[in-house]
């Protein structure tokens, strides 16, 4: 079986977290797959932004910082994933395999700090859609480019069919900076008056982000303010 190791340097998270407060997409994407390659037999070593070290479901979890800033990673390893950062692409020379992970369009990479370390390191890239694929020049540096959706986790995968047509209801489940405040304005005006009895369910905030998030909590607020002004209309935070 290989040795895995994963990198990422943003919110504070590990194993544990799905279970006990909100975790945004990437994250809950990232523990999904460490613990699915840890079941598959793989050594698994996460270094990121948790707060102690933890082996979890047979993943070991740390740290990236020690006494110098990303100084707590292995030496090598079969695949080394870096997730989104610059700082993280070149940080394991000696592993085997090098693969850079992103999940929003390819713009942001066409920046010096990327482009350096995409042309010297050349990792593969791996997008999550074809169009996301798109975003990213075909004459920019880089090595492999891989296009793989998320995964779906069991608990979707496995549920059971409903018995009858479900009610009205949508769900909105990401930042409210993604544009809730036009979700809101199409569902008073426009959905919930031609749907008698329609719900829309929001589950969003600055929780979700961690530290991240309270740096915009105040701009997140002026959008979940509007939601719960609407609960006559529907909406349901």
């Amino acid at each position: 079986m290989a040795r895995i190791v994963f990198a990422d340097d943003g919110i504070e998270f590990d194993g544990k977290t799905p279970e006990q407060k909100p975790l945004g997409g990437v994250e809950s994407s990232v523990v999904n797959l460490m613990q699915e390659l840890a079941a598959r037999g793989h050594e698994i070593l996460v270094r990121n932004m948790c707060a102690s070290p933890l082996v979890y479901k047979g993943v070991d979890w740390a740290p990236i910082h020690n006494d110098t800033p990303y100084g707590n990673m292995p030496d090598e390893a079969d695949l080394y994933i870096a997730n989104r950062g610059d700082k993280l692409i070149d940080l394991m020379p000696k592993a085997k395999r090098t693969v850079f992970w992103i999940h929003n369009p390819a713009k942001f990479l066409m920046k010096w700090r990327y482009l350096k370390k995409l042309w010297r390191v050349r990792p593969a890239i791996v997008f999550i859609g074809d169009y996301h694929a798109t975003t990213y020049p075909k004459w920019a540096p880089g090595g492999d480019r891989f296009v793989i959706p998320y995964g779906i986790p069991d608990m979707f995968r496995k549920a059971e069919p409903a018995s009858g047509i479900p009610g009205p209801r949508a769900v909105f489940t990401s930042n409210p900076l993604r544009s809730l405040d036009w979700l809101l304005d199409q569902w008073r005006n426009h959905i919930q008056p031609r749907v008698p009895g329609a719900e829309l369910h929001v589950f969003s905030g600055a929780a979700t982000y961690g530290s991240v998030g309270d740096a915009k909590s105040q701009a997140m607020e002026k959008f979940l303010k509007q939601a719960r002004g609407l609960a006559d209309k529907g909406v349901v935070l």
